[in-house]
């Protein structure tokens, strides 16, 4: 008997995972506030006078002492004049912002498999509320930076455990659900920053709002379980017979100890004793395990261009004319069916197919757009601009729940942060790719859109994880194929 077997037993998706789960994704919430925020925060108003001159274009690199932006808006380019020869610095600010976000990543992932996914989330919420409380009392540029890249780190670590966690804890029917749906909170703090945005002006308060309600989740960390999975390979039983104890009993379906014994003695039995995760790196495991270095290989350079290609057409609608406000809710609004569509979808066509699918309508959808833009069809263009960011929106959600599939629970987490942490250098390349539009304007789209198709490759060499039992220890990661 498996774990997976246990828990259909105790209930797949009973009334205790639903608690932990809502629990459990109500931060990343505030994660998509965080990361979601910087265009409001370092907004530059769309006209802007130097008094030293009658009138000065925003791209002209031109020092002034005296200059007036015409709104009541306050943001960091407007507090400490990030325009004309200063204007660099608002994009190392992003950058480093990044990094943290990358840096966390690489951190968290492999640590949470160590010492326990509810101490790295209760570490990170404490990381996240620390760091944004000291991004609004910011007095001045560096300061706000490094207190930026503080925050970006926290965001890995909330998001990535909360993640696993959600995905661990349910029945092999009902992953998909609980996969998707941690994106559907994303999806709320992608369009709710907007509203939050107009209600602030003054980007301080706004940090602030995002902020101190962190409190809050740090005030119910005793209620949500460690991962009982992880507890299992780390041979501490008794805490895991606990929870799964605990869970049969709130869902309302019985469990006999003897049958968590069972469980325990055959996951003990399959464990190798000299199988240990602690001080040891993913690099040991790509070394060791040739399946799982193919596995980690394929799936980094699938992330690598799913959030190149996901952020490089995000950035891209901030282009648009109208209310940034409105803008930004729209394009974060389009994000929700796509979700709901894999929650319909993802148990019948399979996680496979439906990412490989994803990532060619991505492909059809930008290098249709890069023609029509050439042919001047803008309404055209925009439509299949649109279907493309809908498209790599689904990519990026089968990517999670495919990813922590693929991992066996011993590393699950590491394996995770791992395609994470190579995630980020897509937007990092994004940012190139989108300058290719002063050579030719339709040439971003169809290197977008070539990536796409490549990636769509290499998602035909792994496995499905449909319906399978989620693999528990390294011997069972390696033998994890079709």
């Amino acid at each position: 008997m498996t774990l997976d077997d246990v828990i259909i037993r105790i209930g797949e998706f009973g009334k205790y995972q639903k608690k932990t789960y809502v629990l459990l994704c109500l931060p990343v919430i505030f994660c998509a506030f965080h990361k979601l925020s910087t265009g409001f925060i370092n907004y530059e108003p769309t006209t802007l006078k130097c008094l030293d001159e009658t009138f000065i274009p925003r791209e002209k690199i031109s020092p002034c002492k005296n200059i007036s932006y015409g709104t009541d808006q306050i943001t960091t380019v407007t507090e400490w004049n990030l325009v004309f020869d200063r204007k660099p610095m608002v994009a190392l600010s992003d950058s480093i912002f990044m990094g943290g976000v990358m840096v966390g990543s690489m951190i968290f992932g492999g640590l949470s498999d160590t010492i326990g996914r509810k101490l790295v989330f209760t570490i990170s919420l404490i990381i996240q509320l620390v760091g944004g409380i000291l991004v609004a009392i910011s007095p001045n540029y560096w300061s706000f930076v490094l207190a930026r890249a503080i925050v970006g780190t926290s965001i890995s670590g909330i998001y990535l455990t909360a993640y696993v966690i959600a995905t661990e804890m349910v029945g092999p029917s009902k992953r998909r659900i609980a996969g998707v749906c941690v994106q559907l909170f994303w999806t709320i703090g992608y369009v709710g920053v907007a509203g939050l945005a107009a209600l602030f002006p003054d980007w301080r308060n706004l940090q602030y709002a995002i902020t101190l309600p962190s409190i809050f989740f740090l005030l119910y960390w005793w209620l949500i379980p460690e991962s009982a999975r992880w507890l299992i390979t780390k041979g501490r039983d008794e805490e895991a017979k606990d929870i799964l104890q605990s869970a049969s009993i709130e869902n309302e379906r019985e469990l006999s100890r003897d049958t968590i014994q069972q469980l325990l003695d055959y996951n003990t039995e399959k464990v190798d004793k000299n199988e240990n995760t602690g001080g040891t790196t993913i690099i040991h495991y790509l070394i060791k395990y040739p399946n799982i270095r193919n596995k980690t290989l394929f799936l980094c350079l699938i992330w690598i261009v799913a959030s190149g290609t996901y952020y490089g057409l995000s950035w891209g609608a901030s282009k648009l004319n109208g209310n940034p406000y409105v803008i930004h809710a729209i394009s974060g609004a389009i994000e929700a069916p796509v979700y709901l569509f894999l929650i319909l979808t993802l148990d019948r066509w399979g996680r496979k197919k439906t990412l490989l699918g994803s990532m060619i309508l991505t492909g059809i959808a930008l290098n249709s757009s890069a023609l029509l833009t050439n042919y001047g069809f803008t309404n055209g263009s925009i439509a299949m601009y649109m279907i493309g960011k809908m498209a790599i929106t689904s990519a990026y959600g089968v990517a999670y729940l495919f990813t922590t599939e693929q991992y066996p629970t011993t590393v699950r987490n590491m394996g995770l942060g791992a395609c994470s942490t190579a995630a980020r250098i897509g937007p990092i390349l994004a940012t190139h790719i989108h300058n290719l539009e002063s050579l030719v304007v339709w040439l971003p789209f169809v290197t977008l859109g070539a990536a796409a198709f490549t990636s769509g490759a290499l998602v035909m060499l792994l496995p499905e994880t449909l319906n399978k039992k989620l693999p528990e220890t390294m011997k069972d990661g390696e033998n994890f194929t079709e």
